[in-house]
């Protein structure tokens, strides 16, 4: 192995982040054009560049599923004061 050439022990990991990040590029809300230059770039990608979108794509993911999350608790709060406005007009 020459002093150039890394170890495939070190590739590996940073096959799975581009592979992750491949993935959460799928659902991310970031403009077309920025997918696509994320995903141009990605194999020129560094550690710690892959690192860095890695982190910003996963809080996306998470603040995104909390949003989620809220939207329905609303959604049911919303239900649930309906039907008793419906409950006490019957009366």
């Amino acid at each position: 192995m020459s002093e150039n050439e890394i170890p495939q022990k070190l590739k590996l990991p940073n096959m799975d982040i581009k592979d992750t990040i491949l993935d959460l590029l799928k659902t991310s809300t970031i403009p077309d054009h920025d997918k696509m230059m994320v995903k141009i770039l990605l194999p020129a990608m560094k550690s710690p560049i892959l690192d860095k979108i890695f982190k910003a794509l996963s809080s996306e993911k998470e603040k995104m599923e909390q949003l989620n999350q809220k939207e329905e608790r609303i959604a049911l709060k919303y239900k649930v004061m309906v039907d008793r406005l419906e409950a006490t007009k019957k009366q």
